[in-house]
């Protein structure tokens, strides 16, 4: 679930292993505190929570005092900028019996969600959606964080990560899979030649159009509510049930028969969005198929340049772009496992809603046995069949592997493609030619200028060994294995071995060029490159580590858009009032209060409000967060 529909839906609780798990810190101090405070939203906890983490610090076992300390700042940084909300309850005892109370207070009237890293509490939690007694619409979920910072559901007291590697595990090595798994997945043959002489058209007498009907066997008649997009094959339609409907513009006997084929595979898949019936117009015609409707936006136009992706994904790091490509390979392994070959892999095929949610597209293109996928994309066709028709061969997966490769090349690289270089001729030559250009061992390359460079630079050496082999000496890996290389990247990126900048501003550090430095903004140790910081230095400049930069460019990126909201709303003449009785503007992004500024508009009346002095508002602030439960935790942590 994405984080911002968890926040507008839902009451989120947090319990203290979730505060106190050191590989939950980053998405407790960045992503969670920006999307509570941009929808001025609280995150609740129990007031046991403060007792447990103060009882910590109080401890013998120092690696626990020390978590709890990083745990406490946070709750103060939380505190401070009103975003969160404690309660208590004097008869619980235990946080647990005080959560579960809260659970069962609120189940009826609420969404409620819980962050608990506890196995056993997160399946007391779930158990309470199961409880016969009690009848409610709400929904409850519970989630924890991974080891790389990640919010993920819990199943039944399992973790999705655990399940997914099984399935992973199964998928690529038959062997290891139970017997009766083994029947239950359906696999097609693998396609030996061209089906020939189905180019027929078959004759339609009508093409249904947006506010007409059609027909289907499995969900019934069908309103096409809306026209959503159109090309050369056809049309497609939101309908009534909130499906999607594709309407061909003419029909042949190949769609006819590879959507047979099709239709006839047990397919479930989230995010695969696979014909689910055949559509007929009013005299039982076949004029198209319904399928299950994809959500977010298109790869292609939504993250492909730094604007973009800034846009419309403001909150992701370098961790969210691999976490994206491996959710992505996972839904082609599925297909893959069933001989399944995509055929057209390419960016306008791949819907996101966020790096844990995307939708695959176009499924009716996809080679299926001796169909082959009659589109493809240049960028994404191998040396070896570049300039054929692609209607006139069948793909293999080693052709497959090459786009798979390319994909995942163009997510860790925003949009550019493995070729693309300096003097380079068309991108068919270039990939003929297999000349990549970044630079591996020996071979320096002729890689573009800037930030490419520098993206390649901070690549693992196990992740440019892998692009080298692939696209230079035309070895290819396995989706499989590609999931395997792309989750070593995802943990060194989580242990700090490798920056996690999308955008990083220099080459990647030398020990020798590491200089140590504090962030003035929360006192975070991080390394800066030698030069950079003497840079900083000569200009009086302050260091700020990309956590922080973080919280400012989403800042940043709010105000534009209320400013820009702001500029579209039709214009009313204010009523004017004394100065004295006007509220005060309050900030709705997330921003820490050392880089908040407060404006004032000077009244049309000549009466003017003298603010209190800087200096007696912050003594106010400090006498607030000093009294209570918080008082605890500043007192022992000298805050």
């Amino acid at each position: 679930m994405e984080i911002t529909d968890l926040i507008q839906n839902y009451i989120v609780f947090v319990d203290t292993s979730s505060w106190m798990y050191p590989e939950g810190t980053k998405f407790l101090q960045q992503e969670f505190p920006a999307a509570l405070h941009s929808h001025q939203k609280k995150v609740r906890i129990s007031g046991k929570v403060i007792e447990e983490v103060n009882k910590h610090i109080k401890g013998d076992d120092k690696k626990r005092a020390e978590e709890a300390k990083v745990a406490a700042k946070l709750l103060n940084q939380y505190h401070t900028h009103k975003i969160l909300d404690i309660y208590q309850d004097p008869d619980d005892p235990f946080q647990d019996q005080a959560i579960l109370a809260m659970f069962m207070k609120y189940r009826t009237k609420f969404h409620l969600a819980m962050i608990t890293q506890d196995r056993n509490f997160a399946r007391d939690i779930e158990d309470l959606n199961e409880q016969g007694s009690v009848k409610s619409s709400k929904i409850i979920k519970v989630f924890y964080l991974d080891r790389e910072g990640r919010l993920q559901p819990w199943v039944k007291g399992v973790k999705q990560h655990e399940l997914d590697r099984k399935k992973r595990e199964t998928a690529t090595n038959p062997a290891s899979r139970p017997l009766k798994m083994q029947e239950n997945i359906h696999r097609l043959p693998l396609g030996t030649k061209v089906e020939t002489g189905l180019d027929t058209v078959i004759p339609v007498s009508y093409f249904p159009k947006e506010g007409e009907s059609v027909r289907t066997q499995k969900y019934g008649e069908l309103t096409l509510v809306k026209e959503i997009g159109s090309g050369g094959e056809g049309s497609v339609f939101l309908t009534s049930n909130g499906m999607i409907c594709k309407i061909y513009t003419q029909i042949t006997k190949a769609r006819i028969e590879k959507l047979k084929l099709m239709l006839k595979i047990p397919f479930e898949k989230k995010g695969i969005c696979w014909p689910k019936d055949f559509a007929t117009n009013s005299k039982g015609e076949y004029i198209g198929y319904v399928m299950d409707k994809a959500e977010g936006k298109v790869m292609q136009t939504s993250m492909f340049h730094k604007k973009l992706l800034q846009k419309n994904f403001p909150h992701w790091t370098r961790s969210s772009l691999v976490e994206l490509a491996i959710n992505i390979l996972d839904k082609v392994l599925y297909l893959h496992e069933r001989n399944i070959i995509i055929g057209d892999i390419n960016p306008f095929n791949i819907m996101i809603k966020d790096s844990n949610d995307v939708y695959l597209v176009d499924t009716d293109s996809y080679q299926i046995v001796n169909y082959p996928c009659p589109v493809g994309t240049i960028n994404f066709t191998p040396p070896e069949t570049q300039g054929m028709r692609y209607h006139e061969y069948l793909r293999t997966f080693k052709h497959e592997y090459f786009a798979v490769a390319t994909l995942v090349f163009m997510i860790l690289m925003p949009g550019k493609t493995p070729y693309a270089h300096q003097g380079g001729g068309t991108p068919g030559e270039d990939i003929k030619k297999m000349e990549f250009p970044y630079p591996f061992g020996d071979y320096r390359g002729n890689a573009p200028d800037g930030v490419w460079r520098y993206i390649w630079s901070h690549f693992t050496y196990a992740l440019k060994k892998r692009f080298y082999q692939v696209f230079s000496e035309n070895n290819r890996l396995t989706t499989a294995e590609w999931v395997s290389v792309l989750e070593e990247y995802r943990r060194k990126i989580k242990l700090g071995h490798t920056n996690d900048e999308i955008w990083p501003t220099s080459s990647k550090i030398a020990d020798d060029d590491a200089a140590h430095v504090t962030c003035s903004k929360c006192n975070t140790p991080f390394i800066m490159h030698i030069n950079k910081k003497r840079d900083l230095d000569a200009d009086g400049k302050s260091y700020i580590c990309n956590s922080c930069l973080m919280i400012m460019k989403v800042t940043k990126v709010a105000k534009n858009e209320a400013a820009a909201a702001k500029q579209t709303a039709p214009r009313q003449r204010p009523t004017m009032r004394p100065a004295t009785q006007r509220p005060r503007a309050m900030s709705s992004t997330w921003t820490p209060s050392s880089t908040r500024t407060t404006s004032s508009t000077r009244p049309a009346s000549s009466t003017r409000v003298t603010p209190p002095p800087r200096a007696q508002q912050r003594q106010k602030q400090n006498n607030q967060q000093s009294t209570g439960l918080f008082g605890i935790i500043k007192k022992f942590l000298g805050i």
